[in-house]
């Protein structure tokens, strides 16, 4: 459901476009009835170096299932946040919860 190329991210009927874009989500393993698999993805160059502020290992930090920011977090997590929020117990997005701008 969520789809990172180098100037946009598609996340169900919602695209963001722009060069400045982090995403960090999780998806389950195919393979697997337990195991999931993070990604750490961002357009552009921006939005890589962007992904390097999500202090993803941190021990006391969670974040949800997905969440999509660009280089206005760096002024207001309110305007930086563009879609976060957490799948269905299905991992489908219909059952999800999340919030977008």
């Amino acid at each position: 459901p969520v789809q990172v190329d180098e100037n946009k991210i598609m996340v169900g009927n919602k695209e963001y476009k722009g060069d400045d874009l982090a995403c960090l989500l999780v998806r389950p393993r195919l393979d697997s009835k337990i195991a999931c698999v993070g990604a750490i993805t961002g357009t552009g160059v921006e939005g890589m170096e962007l992904v390097n502020l999500a202090q993803y290992f941190d021990q006391y930090l969670g974040f949800p299932d997905v969440v999509i920011y660009n280089s206005g977090i760096l002024k207001s997590d309110e305007k930086g946040i563009k879609f976060a929020g957490y799948f269905g117990n299905d991992w489908s997005m219909d059952k999800g919860e999340f919030i977008s701008q």
